[in-house]
């Protein structure tokens, strides 16, 4: 039972749907375009914690993925393919069989959106899906 698991299992559910990983921390802004299709970018919220049973404290640990798509003369097709991409990202993040065995108890989305990559540039698309992992962890 480990926090470090969540980050581990949506980077495996990525990388295994042929996503790379951007690798940078914090900073998602910095991808160059020339490398930004298919690029991923994982980001972490704020961390809450439940009451405890005086052995076993439950997380529930906020991700945001943010995943480049390049639409080059035709942002309309970006969007599709991100709104697409979507949906392939949900099964299998969101299969049991893939959570099954890891110390995630839940995974369940909060938010779906496509946006522009900036103001100046709507040609590339950024599909951000924001995320909540529960776990539970016993540190006896």
């Amino acid at each position: 039972m480990s926090l470090s698991a969540v980050r581990t299992y949506f980077r495996d559910r990525l990388d295994s749907l042929d996503y790379n990983e951007w690798t940078d921390g914090f900073n998602f802004d910095n991808i160059p375009e020339t490398i930004s299709t298919d690029t991923y970018h994982l980001t972490t919220g704020v961390i809450s914690v439940e009451k405890s049973n005086h052995l076993v404290n439950r997380f529930t640990y906020p991700v945001t993925i943010r995943v480049f798509f390049l639409g080059y003369n035709n942002p309309a097709e970006a969007i599709d393919t991100a709104i697409s991409a979507s949906e392939d990202i949900l099964a299998d993040i969101l299969s049991p069989a893939n959570r099954l065995g890891t110390s995630i108890k839940d995974v369940f989305p909060s938010t779906i959106t496509v946006e522009p990559r900036a103001e100046s540039n709507d040609n590339s698309v950024i599909l951000v899906m924001e995320f909540n992992a529960d776990i539970f962890c016993n540190f006896t």
